[in-house]
């Protein structure tokens, strides 16, 4: 059996809740407080995100010089590559 919370779960709101006989458990006490919670799990679930995107390219904050190196590296390579244009035609 599921539990059925006796007051709105929003933080700092004590409101009493009533349930319905049959459906889903109510959570909040009011719409209000149903989109409030939603606000804030979504801005949680950005904030996380935020941090793993932070996390997976942290490597380029720290280590910029290694970059750096290997971006002029390669475009010396292709500079130094004939085009097509400096070729002799038969």
């Amino acid at each position: 059996m599921s539990h059925r919370p006796s007051t709105c779960i929003l933080d700092g709101c004590n409101a009493p809740l009533t349930q319905a006989a049959t459906g889903r458990p109510r959570l909040y006490c009011s719409e209000a407080h149903r989109q409030a919670g939603r606000n804030r799990r979504d801005a949680e679930a950005r904030r996380l995100a935020n941090e793993r995107s932070a996390e997976k390219w942290r490597h380029l904050r720290e280590e910029p010089s290694r970059y750096a190196e290997l971006v002029g590296h390669l475009l010396a390579r292709l500079r130094a590559k004939p085009q097509p244009s400096d070729t002799p035609r038969p």
